[in-house]
């Protein structure tokens, strides 16, 4: 069956969407870079993951063009390591979306 894999990546400073078809093919690579203002030092975890959910509904609007055939699977990033124990707060914003969306679409 033709088809699309989502995956999704909200790790420390991007928010990450991407489509690839089942050869492989590149469909969309979309990315938003979360802001940190002028003079601080990286991003709190509250603030980032905040940007993350106020990120997803925009790349997912700026992929519609490109889903021209149905999702088969989605993926996502869900820790900054495969360390037992390993994670991030910010992480939880892809895991979420992407389980949730996997569970709508039926798909795994």
């Amino acid at each position: 069956m033709r088809g699309l894999v989502l995956g999704f990546d909200t790790s420390c400073y991007t928010t990450s969407l991407a489509a690839m078809d089942e050869n492989g093919f590149i469909k969309a690579d979309l990315r938003l870079l979360l802001e940190v203002k002028p003079g601080d030092i990286g991003l709190r975890q509250q603030t980032a993951l905040f940007q993350h959910w106020n990120n997803l509904p925009e790349l997912l609007t700026r992929l519609q063009p490109c889903l021209d055939q149905p999702i088969l699977a989605v993926g996502f990033s869900a820790q900054p390591t495969p360390e037992a124990g390993s994670y991030l707060p910010v992480f939880t914003a892809g895991t979420n979306l992407a389980s949730s969306l996997a569970l709508v679409l039926k798909v795994p």
